[in-house]
């Protein structure tokens, strides 16, 4: 389950990268691109530090230990705001791998080549 969860957040994190880089321009990007990897690792040490501490064995438990109930609750927020996102970049890939021609009436997939021409 770790190494889905790790290859899910690693696709969809490099699928995301040339259109950050299409909307905001290179140097904002990069920017962007340096803030998250700062919060990934003030997040991983703060994970670090305070895991012992408590009697948490998951990462809400740790949040409500630490922060209360609205740490808790904030931590949901954000994960459910993640996995919409996640969600919609799968679904812009799957709706740009595949066309439908209607003058033709067939499916074309990209992905494996054209077969219906």
């Amino acid at each position: 389950a770790v190494f889905n969860i790790a290859t899910t957040m690693i696709g969809a994190g490099i699928m995301s990268i040339p259109a950050t880089f299409k909307v905001l321009g290179v140097i904002p990007a990069l920017i962007v691109i340096l803030i998250v990897a700062l919060m990934g690792d003030v997040t991983g040490e703060f994970i670090l530090r305070y895991t012992h501490s408590g009697k948490s064995t998951t990462y809400a438990g740790l949040m409500a230990e630490s922060f209360g109930p609205v740490g808790s609750v904030a931590l949901q927020i954000c994960v459910m705001i993640t996995s919409f996102g996640c969600l919609i970049i799968y679904l812009i890939i799957i709706g740009k791998s595949y066309s439908i021609d209607v003058l033709e009436l067939s499916v074309h997939f990209k992905i494996f080549g054209d077969f219906g021409s």
